[in-house]
């Protein structure tokens, strides 16, 4: 066999062993290529799903906030209605037609107490109309105060264990707390609780 045979058996067995070679070399770059690239999908996956529940836990705190706040303004849009309501009863007591105010206060007179002596203090217009009715009354335990206090309305009865507050303020007070709830479901439509 001459040496150019040699040569190319030779460099052919090479040539051969070098292609199967890369073709193996080849096949397991595909293989680790394809590999990473599933792990790289994966982890892209896996960064994502954590970015949306990330997000959406976000979205959901945000949204939550913005409820309440809505429904804190809600709440006190609504109060403020309600308090208008009870400012227009107050001014409806003191806006009683004819002599309707003036009753209203003797009525709230003969709820007083008989068994203590008590000073009546009211404005000085009320003081006026309250020292006429004490007179028509004719209960000895009730004298109306020498100088007015600032009150919208009604009177303070003092003397006794405790000061009775009947002024319109105290009155209203007193019947927001017990009404509010069915003031509420009337003007809004709700059911109370």
């Amino acid at each position: 066999m001459p040496l150019s045979n040699l040569e190319q058996t030779v460099t052919k067995k090479a040539q051969s062993e070098a292609d199967a070679l890369l073709k193996e070399a080849r096949a397991k770059a595909d293989a680790l290529r394809e590999k990473e690239s599933a792990r790289l999908r994966e982890e892209h996956q896996r960064r994502m799903a954590a970015l949306e529940a990330q997000l959406r836990a976000e979205l959901d705190r945000q949204t939550g906030d913005q409820e309440a706040q809505d429904r804190l303004r809600l709440l006190q849009v609504k109060n403020g209605i309600i308090e208008s309501v009870f400012h227009a009863a107050a001014e409806g007591i003191r806006n009683l037609p004819a002599d309707g105010y003036r009753r209203w206060l003797r009525e709230q007179l003969l709820r007083l107490p008989t068994d203590q002596p008590l000073q009546v203090a009211a404005n000085s217009a009320d003081l006026l109309v309250i020292t006429q009715i004490l007179k028509e009354i004719g209960r000895p335990n009730l004298t109306a105060a020498p100088e007015a206090v600032p009150l919208a309305g009604g009177f303070v009865a003092r003397g006794g264990r405790n000061d009775l507050d009947f002024s319109i303020e105290a009155v209203m007070s007193v019947l927001r707390e017990s009404l509010a709830e069915d003031v509420a479901a009337r003007l809004f439509r709700e059911e109370p609780t």
